[in-house]
């Protein structure tokens, strides 16, 4: 296993230079269409049991979940449209000052919240009370809402009403707990940028739908769903430091537009996040995965799960985008062949994903 880097210090990979320019995008863009545009149209996805990971049997007569439409608002930041718009002088500037910043390691990286890092501690120590557990989260009402909300739905919803927030505790778990913790300390620091709201609920929005997708993937790959669950929703924290940079920048102009958030997080958001996993002092795996997945081969210690994460977040980006041929042709997606699935596992795994994606966001909606 790598050792982390000393005190102070960026790791080296998991980046991409700026001055590959505009090109390695829509290459890498075009790469993503070749491995998931089928031109015959498959059947219609139906419903099927969430905990089933082999050949689904479909009842004809069941009626199959309608596919998403696009979400409105702020849209996937990550969508190919957003990265071909052409910046003006003063973006490109920006963006060439942001990339200097990440390869001279200036960029500001944000500490672990307080109460996050008190939790940590607390969740991590064997000998910790439940009680004081529940005390130390009573002082964050977001963070109390949270998990109250976690424990209620989901999974969880058959399980009956929580009447308070030892109740959410206990049902959580300590190793769920320590997902929804650093789940809260991320959407603290995303919240800061108060004039890039919109965007921060668009990355918060993804964060939690790709971790769902990641679990919903745990039985198929044998994989321990607490685990998977917290490389997905950590997958792309290196967009925190980034959004509070560009929160900074923001005050100083009269808006900023969608496709510099894009690029930025395109070009540097793997670099940014495996330092700011390292910083947090996050699991191994989550270090190595937030600063490698999209390019999932190239993972040298955790290309597996970082393969998994890069299939969950395909499948959220079609989803959230409304694009249904494209989600579809994701049964030919590379993570496909290099997880090892079957051809007859392929729809079942799509067809998971959109009853968990439509679960997520209805849930989001309603509360």
């Amino acid at each position: 296993m790598a050792e982390p880097p000393a005190e102070g210090r960026w790791p080296t990979g998991g980046g991409r230079a700026l001055g590959e320019g505009v090109d390695p995008i829509m290459n890498w863009w075009s790469r993503l269409l070749d491995s998931t545009g089928f031109r015959a149209r498959p059947e219609p996805i139906r419903s099927i049991p969430a905990r089933s990971s082999g050949p689904v049997e479909v009842d004809e007569e069941e009626e199959a979940p309608v596919f998403p439409p696009a979400r409105v608002g702020v849209r996937n930041l990550d969508a190919r449209d957003h990265l071909a718009v052409a910046l003006n002088d003063a973006d490109k500037k920006l963006l060439f000052e942001i990339g200097r910043q990440v390869r001279t390691q200036d960029l500001k990286l944000p500490p672990l919240p307080t109460t996050g890092l008190t939790l940590l501690e607390m969740v991590d120590d064997p000998s910790a009370e439940i009680a004081e557990v529940v005390e130390q989260v009573s002082r964050d009402p977001v963070l109390a809402g949270e998990l109250l909300r976690a424990a209620s739905v989901g999974r969880f919803a058959d399980r009956g009403e929580i009447q308070n927030l030892r109740q959410a505790v206990v049902r959580l778990g300590m190793r769920s707990l320590r997902s929804q913790i650093l789940g809260g300390s991320m959407r603290a620091c995303m919240f800061r940028a108060r004039k890039l709201q919109a965007y921060a609920e668009e990355i918060w929005r993804q964060a939690r739908s790709v971790a769902a997708l990641s679990r919903g993937l745990a039985r198929t790959l044998d994989a321990d769903p607490e685990r998977i669950y917290l490389l997905g929703l950590m997958h792309d924290v290196g967009k925190l430091p980034l959004l509070a940079l560009l929160g900074r920048e923001a005050r100083r102009r009269d808006s900023i537009r969608g496709a510099i958030l894009s690029k930025a997080f395109f070009f540097f958001h793997e670099k940014v996040g495996e330092a700011l996993a390292r910083k947090w002092e996050l699991p191994e795996e989550v270090c190595s995965v937030a600063g490698c997945h999209h390019r999932f081969q190239l993972n040298t210690s955790h290309a597996r799960m970082a393969a998994a994460v890069s299939l969950a977040h395909k499948l959220d980006l079609c989803l959230s985008l409304g694009r249904e041929i494209e989600f579809r042709g994701l049964v030919v997606a590379p993570e496909m062949s290099f997880l090892g699935l079957e051809a007859e596992q392929r729809p079942g795994i799509l067809a998971r994903a959109l009853v968990t994606y439509l679960q997520v966001h209805s849930l989001a909606a309603a509360g």
